[in-house]
């Protein structure tokens, strides 16, 4: 098959090169010197003419694409015109904005969009590069997207990658911020379906004082919201980290786990909590281990709490040491409707010496109308004989 190239003017120059019969697909580059006739012609050439010759078989189809007449001694890949490169540029006495557009749709309903802007005035320079591509046939949405604001005193970029479907969503954004007095980045990764979402974000923040970062990661969906925390913060004064989980549903029961510890030049304290709480119930269950570690003490306590709507019961264990000896002290409470009951343990040891001290509580108040409500009903002035018991009756206070 044989290709014909020839100009629109005098003496039209006709350039003929033959495709290979075995040549299916792919790129063909071809060669062509201009003719002195067309070089001194008194009319300029504006336009080109590609002629195919050669006869096609019935339902054979031939397609072309991306052809590029380019001056030169070397064929280089295919690329837009500049003319195809739509660029808007405005003019104002305190602001320049200049934007290049490229626009491509293709027959299957894709539609491809690439942005750069360029934004600047009196208070400061902004730019925009985004990249759109969208399916018109099943309303898929990829866009893509920088931005940087700057000014006198402050500086911003954000990046953005936006994927959206019919039936979910997920967005990555990456944003930094910085200005005399720190940095902050933040990293976010959010997913969007008809039944669930997930969130994830990661805040570092610096200033002369330190550096704080948060960290989430949040899931939802129809009957159950589940959550991880964490917060780092560190500076001259110590370091203060905070580490949290949770877990809530529909059923009215809430779950959660938190670890903190603290460090600084005179001690290190760590706490870890569970609770488990039922809304419906009212019942709550807590489990507490806290460690204290200074330079002469060490202190642990545990503690396990279960409570209802009328009773609670409390068991504790404390352990101090340091370098006189060592206490432990085990208590085992019950408080059931005003009742206190249960039992203390306390063990002390030295160098010389072993000591164990058990208490038990019975906790019944032994003395009436305490509260003095709503008289003074029982209770006496003066010198009254009381003949071993209580007399009713009725006293007024002067």
């Amino acid at each position: 098959m044989r290709v014909s190239v020839f100009f629109n003017q005098s003496p039209w120059q006709a350039n003929d090169f033959t495709i290979p019969a075995n040549n299916l697909s792919g790129s063909i580059s071809y060669t062509v010197k201009l003719s002195a006739g067309i070089i001194s012609a008194p009319n300029p050439v504006t336009s080109l003419t590609f002629r195919v010759n050669g006869q096609l078989q019935s339902g054979n189809t031939i397609t072309y694409s991306n052809l590029k007449f380019e001056h030169g001694n070397f064929a280089t890949s295919w690329t837009l015109a500049p003319e195809d490169i739509k660029s808007d540029y405005v003019s104002r006495d305190d602001r320049i904005t200049q934007t290049f557009t490229q626009y491509t749709q293709t027959n299957d309903g894709a539609v491809h969009a690439a942005q750069s802007t360029a934004n600047q005035a009196l208070d400061g320079l902004s730019t925009k590069v985004s990249q759109t591509d969208y399916n018109q046939k099943t309303g898929d949405l990829d866009e893509k997207y920088t931005t940087i604001n700057q000014s006198v005193g402050t500086i911003k970029q954000d990046i953005v990658d936006i994927k959206k479907t019919d039936t979910d969503q997920s967005s990555k954004i990456n944003t930094i911020s910085s200005d005399v007095d720190g940095t902050k980045q933040s990293i976010s990764d959010i997913k969007k379906t008809q039944t669930f979402q997930t969130e994830k974000i990661n805040t570092i923040s610096s200033d002369v004082d330190g550096t704080k970062q948060d960290i989430t990661d949040i899931k939802r969906d129809a009957t159950t919201e589940s959550g991880k925390l964490s917060t780092l913060s560190n500076t001259v004064n110590g370091l203060d980290g905070s580490f949290k989980s949770y877990v809530t549903s529909n059923d009215g029961r809430v779950h959660v786990a938190e670890g903190n510890i603290k460090a600084n030049s005179d001690a290190i304290l760590t706490k870890v909590n569970k609770t488990d709480y039922d809304e419906k119930t009212g019942q709550l269950q807590s489990d507490l281990n806290t460690t204290t570690e200074t330079a002469n003490t060490s202190k642990q306590d545990i503690v396990a709490i279960n409570k209802t709507n009328n009773s609670q019961d409390e068991r504790m264990t404390s352990i101090e040491k340091n370098a006189s000896g060592i206490t432990q002290t085990v208590s085992d409470v019950q408080r059931d409707l005003g009742k206190v009951s249960g039992s203390v343990t306390t063990l002390k040891q030295t160098a010389d010496s072993l000591t164990t001290t058990v208490s038990t509580l019975g906790g019944i108040n032994q003395l009436f109308n305490t509260e003095f409500s709503p008289d003074f009903q029982g209770w006496y002035l003066g010198s009254s004989p009381l003949s071993g018991k209580f007399q009713t009756g009725t006293q007024h206070l002067s």
